[in-house]
């Protein structure tokens, strides 16, 4: 998939998953989302602004969808935060920054969580 599709699909999604009335276009699909977020996190890497988008569809699909209800691989999900969280690259900052945002936001806390990275 070149870059411009992958933009443009990010950005749909974002437009969708921005407020709890589009959103529930996702009803039944969020776990779909889901693995194709942590997918996308295994491959991308500090800097890459598509990892970022990533991230922030995560974040709108915890915030506007029932994803809270039943946490589909929210332990996949918090491997990956822990691997950002600790990742020394300050071009990680960004997304350190938004983890963080998501542990206040949503109450997901990855200390408590030992994981082998």
């Amino acid at each position: 998939m070149n870059e411009w599709r992958v933009s443009s699909t990010l950005k749909f999604a974002t437009d969708i998953l921005s407020t709890k009335w589009t959103a529930i276009l996702f009803t039944g699909a969020d776990g779909r989302l889901v693995d194709l977020v942590i997918a996308a996190l295994s491959q991308l890497n500090a800097g890459d602004n598509t990892r970022t988008d990533y991230l922030r569809i995560l974040q709108l699909l915890m915030r506007n969808t029932g994803y809270l209800q039943h946490m589909y691989r929210v332990d996949d999900v918090c491997r990956h935060f822990v691997r950002i969280l600790l990742d020394p690259d300050l071009q990680a900052n960004t997304d350190q920054q938004l983890i963080r945002e998501m542990n206040r936001e949503f109450g997901i806390s990855v200390e408590n969580r030992p994981y082998a990275l």
